[in-house]
C-alpha cells in the first residue's frame, strides 16, 4: 500500500488541520494555498521544490509556505505530522502578537514576505524534542479526524498554540529585506480557499502571470488562452483555487503593491495608481480603501508616524524581546488609527 493516512476526516473550511501520513513510495510535487509544518516522525525522505532539494530525517520540522511545489522521495518508508495553518489565521495572529509594529494586516504579509523570502525552511528539531511534542500531534490528528471542528475548536487552538510556541522560535529571519522582485513566487496575496487539496496547474500559471504584471490590463479571454481552458473553466478553476475570480485576484495584487508604494516611496497617490495599473486615481484610492480599511493618504501617514527616527535594519522576531534601541515612544495603535 502506497500511503496510510489518518486524520483524513471532514475538513473543509477550516483554519488548521492536521494529519499523520506514512508514504512508501515517492510523493508527486504539489501546491497548497496555506502554511505547512511538515514534521517528520520517523525515516528519511527527499523533499524536492522547484528549485532546491531537502534532505529530512526523523527530528526534523519542514515549514513549507503557501503556493510552493513541493513534493518527496521517501527513503523505504516515512512517517510525519502534517499541520496545515491557514495564512489568513496565521497573519492574524501576528498582527495581535506585535500590534505595536503593525498598522495593517498587509503590514504582516509584507514583513513575513520580505524577512522570511524562503519558501521552505528545515528546522533541525531533533528527535528528542519531536518525541516531546508526540501527544501533541497526535491529539491534533485526532481532533482533525473527527470533523467536530465547532465544538472542539478551542481544544484545537490551544494545542496548535503548544505547538508554534516551540517551533516559531526556530525560524530564522533575513535581518536584510530581500528585494520581493527577486522572489516572485513569494508576492503572493492572501487569498485562500481553505480547502485542503492541491492547487491546479493553471491556476498557478495564471495567478503567477498575474503577479509578474500587476499594471497590464489583462482580459480574462487571454489568460484562458494561456493556460488552454475555455474562459468558464478558468473561471471555475481559479475560484475553487484561490477563492476569487482573476479580476479580484489582481485587484487584490494591486493594492499590496501600492502599500509598498505608499511605504516606500514619496509618489504622489495619482502616480501609484497608475503604476500598478488604475488610470484613475479615485477608483484605484476606493479599491485601497475596501481592501486595506483606510485611504492612501491616511495608511501612508499612519505608517510614518510608527517609524523610528533612526533606521534600523534588525527584523522583529517572533519572540517576547522586541527591540527598542534608538526608537522614539509610538503611539498606540487606536491612536494612530483614528487619527483623521
Amino acid at each position: 500500500m502506497e500511503m496510510r493516512t489518518r486524520g483524513r476526516g471532514r475538513h473543509r473550511n477550516r483554519p488548521f488541520y492536521a494529519a499523520t501520513t506514512v508514504h512508501n513510495r515517492e510523493v508527486a510535487p504539489a501546491a497548497y494555498d496555506y502554511v505547512k509544518f511538515l514534521v517528520v516522525r520517523s525515516g528519511q525522505a527527499r523533499l524536492l521544490s522547484e528549485r532546491d532539494e531537502y534532505h529530512v530525517a526523523v527530528g526534523d520540522i519542514a515549514i513549507i509556505g503557501p503556493n510552493t511545489l513541493c513534493g518527496a522521495i521517501p527513503q523505504e518508508s516515512v512517517s510525519a505530522t502534517t499541520v496545515y495553518v491557514n495564512e489568513d489565521y496565521v497573519v492574524d495572529q501576528l498582527f495581535w502578537q506585535h500590534t505595536d509594529k503593525f498598522i495593517t494586516r498587509r503590514d504582516v504579509i509584507w514583513f513575513i514576505e520580505t524577512h522570511y523570502p524562503e519558501p521552505i525552511q528545515l528546522i533541525r528539531f531533533g528527535e528528542q524534542a519531536v518525541m516531546s511534542l508526540s501527544r501533541i500531534l497526535d491529539e491534533l490528528a485526532s481532533l482533525s479526524e473527527e470533523g467536530d471542528s465547532e465544538r472542539r475548536f478551542h481544544r484545537f487552538q490551544a494545542l496548535l498554540s503548544t505547538f508554534l510556541d516551540e517551533v516559531i522560535p526556530a525560524l530564522k529571519a533575513r535581518n536584510e529585506p530581500t528585494d520581493r522582485a527577486e522572489n516572485g513566487a513569494q508576492n503572493s496575496a492572501t487569498l485562500h480557499r481553505q480547502i485542503y487539496r492541491p492547487t491546479r496547474p493553471e491556476a498557478r500559471s495564471v495567478a503567477d502571470q498575474l503577479r509578474r504584471n500587476v499594471s497590464r490590463r489583462w482580459t480574462l479571454s487571454e489568460l484562458a488562452k494561456s493556460v488552454h481552458l475555455s474562459e468558464s473553466q478558468l473561471r471555475r478553476v481559479f475560484i475553487e483555487a484561490y477563492g476569487k475570480t482573476p479580476s479580484a485576484f489582481l485587484t487584490v495584487l494591486r493594492t499590496d503593491r501600492m502599500a509598498d508604494l505608499l511605504r516606500q516611496t514619496d509618489l504622489p497617490i495619482s502616480r501609484i495608481c497608475r503604476e500598478v495599473g488604475w488610470e484613475d486615481p479615485a477608483y484605484g484610492s476606493l479599491q485601497f480603501r475596501r481592501r486595506v480599511g483606510v485611504n492612501p493618504q491616511r495608511y501612508r501617514r499612519n505608517y510614518r508616524l510608527t517609524q523610528p527616527v533612526q533606521s534600523t535594519t534588525e527584523a522583529p522576531c517572533f519572540s517576547d524581546e522586541t527591540a527598542t534601541k534608538d526608537r522614539i515612544p509610538r503611539p498606540s495603535f487606536d491612536q494612530v488609527v483614528n487619527q483623521g
